[in-house]
């Protein structure tokens, strides 16, 4: 959404002259939703505490093999890397771990097994763009209508039919505006029958949002574990 927008001299929150409508607010809301879901820790749920010590497990496993240790003393190494990655999601520790795997991270040593500190800073780095978004989201969210100036006068109407530049200003914005949702509901509508195809039936959803196969296992949801359908089964 473009627009002209400021922050009041008073320290008040930030206007603009085009503010969401109410249906771009729920659509925005319902976005911000799937983001902080997205980015939940894998502390969460158990089969995300799973899927995380799989990920773990497979990139340590090269590493402690090569060390004169038993098996529960890799046990209790993988539980340590475990914890200290458990406030992240499992897919960005899983995506930062296969990273390391393929070589693709240039400041790691790989004659020595990632420490934890680093895994954590690289899946953070997977995040940090969910986290762009929910902040850019949540300042539109904020923007209040601008206020009328104070202390001055408005001018007598001029005779005749006249176009002002802030109504010309707002055309452009909802044109611009109807664009951008046209394109968002463009997609919505091949992203709902590509996860038709690939979900018979009724899928998974996330937040109330019906999700991919694919985001669905990196998610560690199934239909078996779906909140969102349990919570509608009680209804």
């Amino acid at each position: 959404m473009r627009g002209v927008t400021w922050r009041p001299a008073d320290g008040g929150p930030a206007e603009s002259v085009r503010v969401p409508t109410s249906t771009e607010r729920g659509k925005l809301a319902e976005r911000h939703a799937a983001l902080a879901v997205a980015a939940r820790g894998a502390g969460g749920t158990d089969a995300e505490m799973r899927k995380l010590g799989q990920a773990v497990a497979e990139i340590l496993d090269g590493f402690l093999r090569s060390r004169s240790i038993s098996t529960a003393e890799k046990q209790v190494i993988i539980a340590g890397y475990v914890k200290d990655l458990s406030p992240l999601p499992a897919w960005a520790v899983a995506r930062a771990c296969e990273r390391v795997r393929k070589g693709a991270v240039a400041e790691l040593n790989l004659a020595f097994a990632p420490t934890s500190p680093q895994l954590y800073q690289l899946a953070m780095n997977e995040i940090e763009p969910l986290r762009d978004e929910q902040r850019a989201i949540a300042g539109v969210l904020a923007l209040v209508q601008c206020r009328p100036p104070e202390n001055i006068k408005p001018m007598a109407p001029p005779a005749g039919p006249v176009v002002t530049w802030a109504e010309m200003q707002r055309a452009q914005d909802e044109q611009r505006a109807k664009a951008v949702l046209d394109r968002v509901e463009a997609q919505k509508r091949e992203r709902l029958a590509l996860i038709a195809a690939q979900w018979p039936g009724e899928p998974p959803t996330i937040a109330g949002v019906p999700v991919s196969r694919e985001l669905a296992e990196q998610m560690g949801v199934t239909r078996e574990n779906d909140i969102d359908r349990q919570d509608r089964a009680q209804v």
